[in-house]
């Protein structure tokens, strides 16, 4: 039973097949963590920008005098 058990961990271990997938996997991951806080810092340089020219706009307008 234990050298059974010692055989299956010790292929388990030696086994390579899937590798590949799993370093796709990962390196896909990360890309998307690296897109996903640029694409935050992005929207947050955007949404200042817009509430600046929107606060100047929007004192560009006068009232007219009654």
């Amino acid at each position: 039973m234990k050298s059974s058990i010692r055989h299956f961990v010790a292929r388990f271990v030696a086994d390579e097949t899937g590798q590949d997938l799993v370093e796709y996997a990962l390196l896909a991951m990360f890309v998307a963590l690296v897109t996903m806080a640029g694409l935050k810092a992005i929207e947050n340089a955007i949404g200042a920008e817009y509430v600046d020219w929107d606060t100047d706009e929007q004192n560009l307008w006068i009232p007219p005098d009654p």
